[in-house]
């Protein structure tokens, strides 16, 4: 098995071209949706308060009392974000917020490096997120001169116990007395080892919602996702996309490519009164890729004997196979050869309507009945110049072609298709024309096809993107293989114009028309 190969920018371009409409709408309906939320949500502030930590000085104490450590700002942001600070925060403001509610109301973040700790706070207005910050910013502050008041409040009371138990004659009596003047002087002006540096002002605006803001991040959430879905999409979807994945699929040559606006309302399959055959109609407007479509086979098979041209496709006849098979036939008719394009598919005929002959009541069935050739066959003229026989000395003829319609329907189109009559038939129509094309049925919908495939000279395969399955496509060739036929190539229907022009077809050899005509002839 060969390797994945890399996917492309031109592949993921692709992609985006075909699957444009679903990136779009999302982007669409996820900025609406932003929108209305943003315009739902209540107005809310912010405002931060700073607060510097750390350089207190550590106060000499007697007995227990340990000396005060060093505070770090991360510790001190891990202090305020407290259920004690809140309380207290609580308690001082005129607030009905439960502490849980306040906590929830504030972000701290600490910088190591200059040791101030960033207290935001949050509120229904400007004047509440800076009272919120203020009040844990000051009331931590207010905790933190509280602790070395409280420790020098323990050494008074312990220098004061241990005074009474020493005589107050001598130098340990006077020693102590000193250091409990100290304590009480310290007592009396507490340090503190944290300080609202920049208190918390009412900011004018609030924070959220933003409407321009949120829109946009609503849209470039919304067509994140919609590109992803569109490449989702693009993976899991099963048929054939473009025409460089049909030849990765089957390597086969690929003849022409058929525009998509050939299967458009515009070219309407029933006839309407003073309205030319549809098969006129498309060749003028687009008859340049089934002239492509001729140029191909003549030139591939130039050295061979070609009688016989069978059309088919994999799945269904909205493939194209009978626009193909009846647009050949225009094709070659044109270039002065006798051609003669068969309704082979006995299950859903169309191609009688293709020439405007959809009231003709005879056809194959008839022939395979045993009714004479030449009476149910119908003449369809060609707009163009007279064309000279052999080398121009003979008397001009009119440019037609011969169309063999199905038919009435019938219970048994596989054993009409396959039987003696039909090989009889065939024999007959090579015979008395140049080219004999056969529309046949799907190859997967019907076994109907299957013994002409092997008479047939070769078989063009109509794969129509984004409508032909890729396993449908490898198995219709495998069993053009297990029937002995001979696959001379793909016609691509349904590409659209650009691909068309950035593709091309038919990239092979200039060959003159008429030099190819007249070998085949």
């Amino acid at each position: 098995m060969e390797a994945a190969e890399n996917i492309t920018v031109e592949q993921l371009v692709g992609v985006l071209r075909r699957r444009w409409l679903i990136p779009l709408i999302l982007a669409l309906v996820g900025a609406a949706v932003a929108f209305a939320v943003s315009l739902q949500t209540p107005q809310s502030y912010r405002a931060s308060a700073s607060v510097l930590v750390g350089g207190a000085e550590n106060v000499p104490l007697i007995g227990s009392v340990s000396s005060p450590q060093s505070l770090s700002a991360a510790t001190a942001a891990d202090l305020i974000h407290t259920r004690t600070i809140a309380a207290l925060v609580q308690h001082a403001l005129p607030t009905t917020r439960s502490t849980s509610d306040l906590l929830s109301r504030i972000a701290v973040s600490a910088d190591s490096q200059s040791g101030i700790v960033t207290i935001t706070g949050s509120g229904a207005s400007g004047a509440e997120a800076a009272a919120i910050a203020n009040g844990f910013a000051s009331e931590f502050v207010k905790t933190r001169a509280e602790a070395p008041y409280i420790r020098l409040t323990k050494a008074v009371a312990a220098v004061t116990a241990q005074l009474e138990t020493v005589p107050r004659t001598g130098a340990e009596h006077a020693a102590l007395a000193s250091q409990l003047r100290q304590l009480r002087a310290l007592a009396a002006l507490p340090t503190s080892d944290a300080q609202v540096v920049d208190p918390a002002v009412p900011a004018r605006s609030p924070s959220s919602p933003r409407l321009f803001t949120d829109t946009l991040s609503g849209l470039g959430v919304a067509l994140l996702l919609g590109l992803l879905a569109a490449f989702v999409l693009e993976a899991l979807d099963p048929r054939v996309k473009t025409s460089d994945e049909l030849h990765r699929l089957v390597p086969m040559p690929q003849l022409a490519g058929v525009p998509l606006a050939v299967f458009r309302p515009a070219f309407p399959l029933r006839n309407r009164p003073g309205r030319e055959p549809r098969v006129i109609t498309v060749a003028k407007q687009y008859g340049e890729s089934f002239e492509r479509l001729r140029t191909s086979l003549l030139v591939f098979n130039g050295e061979r004997e070609l009688k016989t041209v069978l059309v088919t496709s994999p799945a269904h006849e909205k493939e194209g196979k009978t626009t193909v098979a009846a647009n050949l036939a225009v094709a070659l008719g044109k270039i002065g050869l006798r051609v003669c394009v068969v309704d082979a598919d006995l299950r859903r005929p169309r191609l009688a309507r293709y020439f405007g002959f959809e009231h003709a009541e005879r056809g194959l069935v008839d022939v395979l009945a045993g009714a004479p050739l030449e009476t149910v066959i119908s003449r369809f003229p060609l707009p163009g110049a007279p064309v000279l026989n052999g080398n121009g000395s003979d008397p001009a003829h009119a440019l037609e072609i011969a169309v063999l319609p199905a038919g009435k329907l019938t219970a048994f189109p596989a054993e009409l298709l396959a039987s003696k009559q039909m090989q009889d038939t065939i024999d007959e129509l090579e015979s008395m024309y140049d080219i004999v094309v056969l529309d046949c049925a799907p190859l997967l919908a019907a076994s109907d096809a299957m013994p002409l495939v092997a008479r047939a000279g070769g078989t063009v395969l109509v794969i129509r993107l984004f409508q032909t399955p890729r396993k449908a496509a490898l198995r219709a060739v495998r069993v053009i293989e297990r029937a002995h036929g001979s696959l001379m190539g793909v016609v691509t229907t349904g590409v659209p114009p650009r691909e068309l022009r950035e593709e091309g077809f038919g990239p092979w050899p200039a060959e003159s028309v008429s030099s190819v005509a007249a070998r085949v002839s």
